[in-house]
C-alpha cells in the first residue's frame, strides 16, 4: 500500500507539510511565490538538461534494438514473444 501511495501521490504529503510550516512563518503569498519560482527553475533546469538526456535515451534504444536483432539472427525467433 505504501508503494502504491508513493507511486501515485509522490511526496505530495511531505511537501504539503513543509509548505504549511513555511506559510505559517513567512505568509501564504510568499510561500506560493517561492513554490512558483522553484517550479520555474526546475523546468528551466530540465529544459537545459533535456538534450543530453534525450541523447542518452536514444543510445539505450539503439542498443536494445541491436540486441534484439542479434537474438533474432541467432535463431531465437521473436525474443519479444516470451
Amino acid at each position: 500500500m505504501a508503494v502504491y501511495a508513493v507511486t501515485f501521490m509522490g511526496t505530495t504529503p511531505i511537501g504539503s507539510l513543509g509548505a504549511g510550516w513555511i506559510a505559517k512563518r513567512i505568509g501564504v503569498p510568499t510561500t506560493v511565490g517561492i513554490g512558483g519560482a522553484a517550479s520555474v527553475l526546475a523546468g528551466l533546469g530540465f529544459g537545459w538538461k533535456l538534450p543530453s538526456v534525450r541523447a542518452g535515451a536514444r543510445e539505450l534504444i539503439r542498443g536494445a534494438a541491436a540486441a534484439l536483432n542479434e537474438l533474432a539472427q541467432a535463431g531465437e525467433g521473436d525474443p519479444t514473444a516470451r
